[in-house]
């Protein structure tokens, strides 16, 4: 009866150890749930106060521009009252999404797509009707007709309000979808798509600005040769062909990425060769629009563009081989 009493009493330490050890396994899962989420409320309470920010020194230089305007700022136009409105709005309500992230119960509701998933999508949205106004409106004053940099502040710090407050939105959107993290492929397959857009917005910008010279230079030039007007306009016209190019060709990539999720040697072997004719298509591409006499000459999104585009390419061909 002894031995029997002492068994009993060890089957059950033993149970109870094991109880222990499945309760320690829970306790470590539980600790690696409430790490992600405050790495996740660390990121976002970064880019909310990042967002705003930028957003903030883009409407001080709005107002400094509108200051300085032969009037005063007392006639603007509706792209630059938008200009001067839109940054304060945004960086007002980042701000206000920013201190709500610090305490925790403010912070769920941030965390929730209904609402701080909603204000992501509203803050892109805004900027990026923002970023036309600013970059390609006619009264535009982060750049001239063709491009070139006039004010600094405003030209660099809109872009980082706009690429923040996209990686922003993107964070929750994917949560809110579930996706799972894609490969470093598709994501620079999807980075060659947007800079190919940069590009082709700056190409059809400045042809908008100088086609009308163009014509009357064809038409009234009795020489054979072509001059410069002709070749800064064909140069342009040529940037818009480089961004179609790579819009299409890194979308049909992207796409056939999203279909066809298995990696193959042949799907590899093609995007490095595709990819490695795209970066000589843009490296040629970079030396005729930036050149001299180009409508790239003169750093602006099409000189950054055109440049990140070729670099993009490359990364692409040199993932593929890497992964062959």
């Amino acid at each position: 009866r002894r031995r029997g009493g002492q068994g009993r009493r060890l089957a059950r330490r033993r149970d109870g150890d094991d109880d222990e050890g499945g309760g320690g396994d829970g306790g470590e899962v539980e600790g690696e749930g409430e790490l992600g989420t405050k790495n996740e409320r660390s990121k976002r309470l970064r880019r909310w106060c990042s967002v705003s920010i930028s957003s903030s020194l883009c409407a001080f230089s709005a107002h400094d521009a509108a200051r300085n305007e032969p009037d005063g700022g007392a006639d603007l136009t509706r792209e630059q009252r938008y200009m001067l409105l839109c940054p304060a709005a945004v960086a007002i309500v980042t701000f206000l999404l920013f201190l709500m992230c610090l305490h925790p119960r403010t912070y769920a509701l941030v965390d929730d797509f209904r609402f701080g998933g909603l204000m992501s999508l509203l803050t892109f949205g805004a900027w990026f009707v923002n970023l036309v106004a600013t970059m390609h409106s006619e009264s535009s004053w982060a750049v001239d007709a063709i491009g070139n940099i006039k004010m600094a502040n405003l030209y660099y710090f809109a872009w980082t309000s706009i690429i923040t407050a996209g990686m922003q939105m993107s964070s929750y959107v994917k949560k809110w979808l579930g996706l799972k993290p894609r490969s470093i492929m598709i994501i620079l397959w999807f980075a060659v798509v947007k800079v190919c857009t940069v590009v082709l917005g700056a190409g059809f910008h400045i042809w908008h600005n100088i086609h009308d010279n163009c014509e009357a230079t064809r038409w009234t030039s009795n020489s054979g040769d072509p001059g410069e007007p002709i070749s800064f306009c064909r140069r342009t016209a040529f940037s818009i062909l480089v961004g179609i190019v790579g819009v299409a060709v890194g979308q049909i990539v992207v796409v056939c990425r999203l279909v066809f999720t298995r990696e193959t040697t042949v799907k590899l072997m093609a995007e490095m060769v595709l990819s490695t004719l795209l970066a000589g298509f843009f490296a040629f591409g970079a030396a005729v629009i930036t050149g001299i006499g180009g409508p790239g000459q003169s750093v602006g999104d099409l000189y950054y563009a055109m440049w990140l585009s070729f670099l993009l390419s490359l990364g692409v061909a040199k993932g593929c081989f890497e992964q062959l």
